[in-house]
């Protein structure tokens, strides 16, 4: 079950940072010309590996496939710490989604630039408009690492938190 949350938590924390998830205006629907065509464009750059059908299958070891992570990460010329860093002893993991989200939003109004906020009417450009350009493989970069990132973050500070209760648990009990 808390293998379940943790997945559930991750999949929250990853659509946070897809710039569509976060803006509602229409122009960015599902089925607008750009959120959909976006989420398969990943979904294309990703190895047949981390298909939800093959990952559950694979035989391969933990460590080869952070080493096929590790191939994806230079793909897209995105490279991590060796550390993950921390939140502030006293913040809220939902204000720190929040903000996850707000960023989203800034990067679809790069996307999409805000003319009159909402209007349903607004015409928003199409994944063809951005298909191939420079502004694309930075957004690509940008949404992939700050998932990565945002995932790591939160996973650390729940289980901080959790050692921290643990731990006094223990002292209490001596």
């Amino acid at each position: 079950q808390a293998g379940l949350y943790f997945f559930m938590l991750s999949h929250f924390i990853a659509d946070s940072c897809m710039p569509m998830h976060c803006d509602a205006r229409k122009l960015n629907g599902f089925g607008e010309g750009l959120h959909h065509e976006w989420e398969m464009h990943w979904s294309k750059l990703m190895p047949k590996l981390f298909a939800k059908n093959t990952i559950l299958l694979s035989e391969k070891s933990s460590d080869e496939i952070i080493a096929e992570s590790k191939k994806m990460d230079k793909t897209f010329g995105i490279t991590f710490k060796n550390s993950i860093p921390s939140l502030a002893d006293d913040a809220d993991v939902w204000k720190e989604i929040i903000m996850m989200c707000r960023g989203s939003y800034a990067l679809s109004c790069i996307v999409n630039p805000l003319t009159t906020p909402f209007d349903i009417e607004q015409k928003g450009k199409k994944y063809s408009d951005i298909d191939g350009t420079p502004l694309l493989k930075e957004i690509d970069a940008v949404v992939l690492h700050d998932a990565v990132v945002g995932i790591a973050l939160i996973w650390k500070s729940i289980w901080d938190k959790f050692a921290d209760k643990k731990t006094s648990n223990a002292q209490y009990k001596e």
